[in-house]
């Protein structure tokens, strides 16, 4: 009898409120790049902890941890260990996570939206305009029969053209008479029956025109990727304008969203989500046995920082590394330049 028995916003799940978390969009955009920060340094200490893990001769503590948990060399052991077998996996969630960050993900959506090597334009920028003329609706003289629809309220409709105006049509062809030969947008019910007839997989979004010069927009993002669709609907005669899915993407825009599918689970199902889960779990233990390894190793009274290397060349080499992941992530830049601010600081009153 269409009454409505219950409702629930699509922004008040346990799974939404998680998702938001993960993102940081609760925040907003400056908690958002620590985010961008915490992940550009994820590859930082991949880096580095390879170099550290690397044999240089040694057999022992290399794939196999040695002592017991009361040595420090066991959690050095496992932590090495540890880092190998999850290293690619944390590489992986870091950059496949970097599209969502502040800056850097800004810009690689900026390159790869609009450009055939990505999402081609129209999928995502520079959406079509309506295919729907003028002539199709009512009686127009000839410099307006080819205008198409939506057009700029704040251009006249022949600078469109770049043709003079005939003086016997200059009345008729005035904003106000433009304006009224507009046709009618679709309605709800008319724009389903259009979308429908699309056969979108299931789980299909269909996003309304922004203004006069929008378009509808039927969208699906399905755990299969081959069924992954964009569709741009005329808003007045439900044509599609545009329909891409997949298949249609450049190289860049098909890696990003395969990352993207197998960073949320959705890849291989099941085995894609334990997979992940034991990525995280290893992640974890990398974060407990560094602490413990930290904890076993400083004086009783001091930090135990190490002290500077001998060799000149090893720092010029680290620094050079940094400078290089300073500027492909300028916030991880902007973190380490703070650092160092605050680590000369230190070192100059506390007589360290």
């Amino acid at each position: 009898d269409a009454q409505v028995l219950g409702t629930l916003s699509d922004q008040g799940t346990l799974g939404w409120t998680i998702r938001k978390l993960h993102s940081l969009k609760y925040f907003g955009p400056i908690q958002r790049g620590f985010i961008e920060m915490a992940a550009g340094w994820a590859l930082f200490l991949v880096i580095t902890g390879l170099y550290l893990w690397w044999p240089r001769g040694r057999k022992a503590g290399v794939v196999t941890v040695r002592g017991t948990p009361r040595q420090r060399v066991y959690w050095r052991d496992l932590h090495a260990v540890t880092g190998l077998v999850v290293a690619i996996g944390l590489v992986f969630l870091a950059i496949t996570g970097m599209p969502w960050s502040v800056f850097w993900g800004a810009k690689a959506n900026e390159l790869a939206n609009g450009h055939n090597f990505g999402y081609p334009a129209g999928v995502r920028v520079q959406f079509p305009m309506s295919g729907h003329v003028l002539m199709d609706s009512t009686n127009l003289p000839w410099t307006l029969q080819r205008t198409q629809v939506p057009g700029k309220a704040t251009e006249s409709p022949h600078a469109m053209h770049g043709e003079e105006m005939p003086v016997e049509h200059q009345h008729d062809a005035s904003l106000s008479s433009y304006e009224a030969h507009l046709p009618k947008q679709l309605d709800l019910d008319a724009l389903m029956l259009h979308v429908q007839h699309l056969n979108l997989a299931p789980g299909y979004t269909v996003t309304p025109p922004r203004g006069a010069q929008g378009v509808f927009t039927a969208s699906v993002y399905p755990h299969d990727l081959d069924k992954q669709r964009v569709v741009h609907i005329d808003q007045f005669t439900g044509q599609p304008l545009l329909d891409m899915s997949y298949a249609d993407y450049g190289l860049l825009g098909k890696w990003l969203e395969w990352g993207i599918n197998v960073h949320l689970g959705q890849e291989f199902g099941v085995a894609n989500q334990l997979l992940l889960i034991l990525v995280c779990a290893g992640i974890v233990l990398l974060y407990v046995s560094g602490a413990l390894m930290w904890i076993k190793r400083r004086p009783a009274k001091g930090m135990g920082v190490p002290p500077l290397p001998k060799q000149r060349k090893a720092i010029a080499g680290v620094v050079v590394i940094l400078a290089i992941g300073g500027l492909l992530f300028p916030l991880v830049g902007l973190s380490l330049a703070f650092m160092l601010l605050m680590d000369s600081v230190v070192i100059k009153y506390s007589g360290l």
